[in-house]
């Protein structure tokens, strides 16, 4: 099956130039979620509980941390173009504390408008760019606005894991950012290396056995994860110097990136699907290529892709699981979606988009490591499904 995320080989003989990121007080962890589990840890140890706003149009595990360290969620409707939290929604608010800046499928916000609302309330920041390590907004890279940042190590730098984790708040990583960090198992790591050495293997042929051993490969993770989750984990040294190599080749990884994504675009049948939209003065790293379905629900094309080896999920980073179920069914998080009006029987207004666009968003495979016949194929069989 053509991967989510294939890995893409980086030259760990070639440092590159210093990314902005590493001049801020940066920290790898183990993974963006894991930065976003310490960010919410120290504020709640500073601050007490707080109000977090955010997007609900986004993987349950970038929200988990908020509620497994004390915080409440408050979902703010989402930009029916953008598909990213709604910035006039957003400060419609008065009653949060934070905000959490979901760039989904590395598509900046308009973090403008986002900064000025943050700083006349008082709002903390932070910036979850767990797909976009590299967008910017009006010339400014993302990671870059708020207090805090995080970012997948994996996603964007094609890493065997790792995460990236950034305070704005003084010139190094506040101690209590990485303290109580535990060795990562042995057997993970193995996981891990086997993982990635299938990925790069996988296809779309129904013949390759590279394909079986992967797919037995992820259903073994399900099995042993727990997406809620709160530990904190070392990544390995090997992994840290490769995450640094790789981080001063993001340019080169981005602009194939871009073009496997344009490629791709290209392709797309407008009548069909309607793609997802970078807000003027931003620039997307189209992690994800993400279409929301204008005839058929999600779910259905997501099903017919997967059976044709292309590994299509909707927002879930789930392998094996890929579509996710609607906020309010969530055990965790439901109790945070606004309920339904007595007499009307329907959602709340301020989130009407979510509840029209949710069921037919589908996110695509967009590696700079897919070739050229793998992009054509997938845009084919996108066309011929809707």
């Amino acid at each position: 099956m053509i991967s989510l995320n294939r890995p893409y080989d980086i030259k760990s003989t070639c440092a590159g130039k210093p990314h902005p990121w590493e001049e801020r007080g940066m920290e790898i962890t183990y993974s963006s979620r894991e930065g976003l589990s310490r960010i919410y840890r120290l504020l709640y140890e500073e601050r007490g509980a707080l109000r977090v706003a955010v997007s609900p149009l986004t993987c349950f595990i970038a929200i988990y941390p908020i509620v497994a360290n004390g915080h409440t969620l408050v979902f703010v409707d989402i930009d029916p173009e953008t598909l990213n939290m709604s910035e006039e929604a957003l400060m419609a608010h008065e009653d949060v504390d934070a905000v959490q800046t979901i760039y989904l499928g590395g598509n900046p916000m308009r973090m403008d408008k986002v900064m000025n609302w943050a700083k006349k309330h008082g709002v903390v920041v932070i910036e979850d760019c767990a797909q976009a390590l590299g967008a910017s907004y009006k010339g400014q890279l993302c990671g870059t606005f708020g207090e805090f940042a995080v970012a997948s190590a994996v996603k964007n730098l094609y890493a065997v894991c790792g995460g990236l984790l950034v305070s704005q708040k003084c010139p190094t990583i506040d101690p209590r950012l990485i303290e109580g960090s535990k060795t990562i198992r042995p057997v993970l790591m193995v996981y891990k290396h086997v993982k990635r050495w299938l990925e790069k293997r996988a296809d779309a042929r129904k013949g390759n056995i590279w394909n079986a051993a992967y797919w037995g490969l992820l259903k073994l993770k399900d099995t042993q994860e727990n997406g809620f989750a709160n530990c904190i984990h070392r990544v390995p040294t090997d992994v840290e110097k490769e995450i640094r190599a790789a981080l001063g080749q993001i340019e080169a990884i981005q602009a194939e990136r871009t073009r496997k994504a344009e490629r791709l675009i290209a392709q797309i049948d407008s009548t069909k699907y309607r793609l997802q939209q970078v807000p003027e003065g931003g620039e997307s790293t189209r992690n994800r290529v993400i279409v929301v379905a204008l005839h058929r629900e999600a779910r259905e094309v997501i099903g017919a892709l997967r059976a044709k080896g292309i590994a299509a999920n909707n927002l879930t980073q789930s392998y094996t699981h890929s579509y996710q179920e609607h906020v309010r069914l969530n055990e965790v998080l439901g109790r945070f979606y606004p309920p339904l009006h007595t007499h009307t029987h329907t959602w709340r207004a301020e989130l009407s988009n979510y509840e029209k666009i949710f069921p037919y968003v589908i996110s695509i495979p967009c590696s700079p490591a897919l070739t050229d016949k793998e992009i054509d194929y997938i845009a084919n069989c996108l066309n011929t499904l809707n």
